[in-house]
C-alpha cells in the first residue's frame, strides 16, 4: 500500500514537473511567434514609416531595410539596438500585443494534453494490478491443486488410499461428465471413504444412475443413499 501511494505522488509529481516547463516553453514560444508574425510585422513597418523609418516594402517580413529602420529607431529611442522586434521596442512604438491570449490558449493545450497523458497512465496502472491479481489468483488455484495431488500421491504411497475429499472431488468429477444425470442435484458428503448421496427432484432412473455412478469410483468403499 505504501509503495502504491509513493508511485502515485512520485508520478503527480512527474506530471506537474513536465506540465510547468511545457507551459514555460509554449509561453515563451507563443510570445516570440505573435512578435514576429506577419501581422505584427506590418504594424511595425506601417509605424516605423510614420516616424520617418524606411522599413521598406509593408509586407510583414523583416527584411534588411526593416532591421536597419529598427536599429535607427532603437537609437532615437535609448533602446537597445538589436534590429529585431522586442517588447520594449513595440512599447515605444506605441503597439500593444495581446500576448496573453495566445499564451494562456497554448498553457490549456498543454494542461489538456497533460492530463489525457495521466489519465493513460492511470488505466494502465490499474489494468497491471487487475493483470497482477489474475495471476496470483491463478498461481494459488494451481499450487492448491498441486497440493491436493501431492497429498493423494502421499496417501496412496503410504497405503492410506484416496482422502475423502479426493473420493468427493472424483465423484462430484464424474457426475459431472455424465450426460444423463444433474449433478447439481446431488449432494455429496464422504467419511472414511463412505459416500452419503441425498437428492433433490431425481427420478428413480437417475437416482440408481447416481450410485452406480459412485460405485464406480476408485477407493468409494461404500455408497449410501439418504433420503
Amino acid at each position: 500500500m505504501a509503495e502504491s501511494s509513493l508511485s502515485r505522488s512520485t508520478i503527480r509529481v512527474v506530471l506537474l514537473s513536465g506540465l510547468l516547463a511545457i507551459v514555460s516553453t509554449f509561453s515563451l514560444e507563443a510570445q516570440t511567434k505573435h512578435i514576429n508574425d506577419p501581422a505584427t510585422v506590418r504594424t511595425v513597418q506601417r509605424a516605423l514609416m510614420k516616424l520617418g523609418h524606411d522599413p521598406g516594402p509593408v509586407d510583414g517580413k523583416v527584411s534588411p531595410s526593416t532591421r536597419d529602420a529598427l536599429r535607427a529607431f532603437q537609437e532615437d529611442n535609448a533602446l537597445r539596438t538589436t534590429g529585431t522586434i522586442n517588447d520594449r521596442t513595440l512599447q515605444a512604438l506605441g503597439i500593444t500585443l495581446d500576448h496573453d491570449n495566445v499564451i494562456q490558449k497554448k498553457a490549456k493545450e498543454a494542461a489538456r494534453a497533460t492530463s489525457k497523458h495521466a489519465k493513460t497512465v492511470g488505466r494502465t496502472t490499474a489494468d497491471g494490478a487487475r493483470a497482477t491479481a489474475r495471476g496470483a489468483e491463478t498461481v494459488a488455484r494451481k499450487t492448491a491443486a498441486g497440493t491436493r495431488r501431492a497429498s493423494d500421491e502421499i496417501r496412496n504411497v503410504l497405503g492410506l488410499g484416496a482422502s475423502d475429499t479426493a473420493i468427493h472431488r472424483r465423484i462430484k468429477t464424474h457426475l459431472d461428465e455424465d450426460q444423463l444425470v444433474d449433478s447439481s442435484s446431488t449432494h455429496i458428503s464422504v467419511k472414511s471413504g463412505v459416500a452419503t448421496l441425498t437428492f433433490t427432484g431425481l427420478t428413480q432412473e437417475e437416482k440408481d444412475r447416481v450410485v452406480t455412478i459412485a460405485r464406480r469410483v476408485k477407493a468409494v468403499k461404500d455408497v449410501i443413499v439418504k433420503e
